[in-house]
């Protein structure tokens, strides 16, 4: 005879956090403490990894902040403009990113941030991505969970962007965005 199972209680989010990080402890201490002579050193080995995480997340931060700062405080944005216009005017001139995969598309140039032909401005700001179509050119940074940059539009555009990334106006067809979704 099977037995209904008898109905569980709704958990909250903490609860839920909670168990998730019990068995994310668990699954680290089935990985780890085998190669561990005993419990304390692989508590240790865990404790050294968790500080090297934050070390690195900390750094990234940090260059996250240091490059928003040059972007908002440090870059001529005028000329900054000038020269992703000049890139939406010709942008099929330019070399592909070959850090980009899978077919061209028509619609959307990929261009690589080192190609000579791309105004200085452009290339000494090492950037993640160019993407330019015939309206915008977007130069990234970042990238996962938080992209970052500058949005310009070609002249005569209405110069609105779209979407909710957070966009900030730093002149007349150059906007500041920030995407942490």
């Amino acid at each position: 005879m099977v037995r209904p199972r008898s109905p569980q209680r709704p958990r909250s989010p903490s609860s839920e956090s909670r168990e998730r990080a019990e068995e994310s402890y668990a699954r680290w201490m089935a990985e780890v403490r085998p190669k561990c002579p005993d419990d304390a050193t692989a508590h240790k080995k865990m404790l050294e990894t968790i500080e090297h995480i934050q070390k690195l997340v900390t750094g990234m931060k940090q260059h996250v902040d240091e490059t928003k700062n040059r972007l908002l405080h440090e870059t001529d944005h005028l000329v900054v403009l000038a020269a992703a216009r000049q890139v939406i005017a010709s942008r099929r001139g330019y070399s592909r990113d070959a850090a980009v995969h899978g077919p061209e598309d028509r619609e959307l140039s990929i261009i690589a941030d080192d190609d000579p032909k791309l105004p200085s401005v452009l290339r000494h700001l090492r950037p993640a991505r160019l993407l330019v179509t015939d309206e915008q050119a977007i130069i990234e940074f970042g990238g996962g969970f938080h992209h970052f940059g500058l949005l310009a539009f070609r002249p005569g555009d209405t110069n609105t962007p779209s979407g909710d990334r957070g966009h900030t106006k730093l002149i007349d067809g150059l906007w500041f965005y920030e995407d942490t979704h």
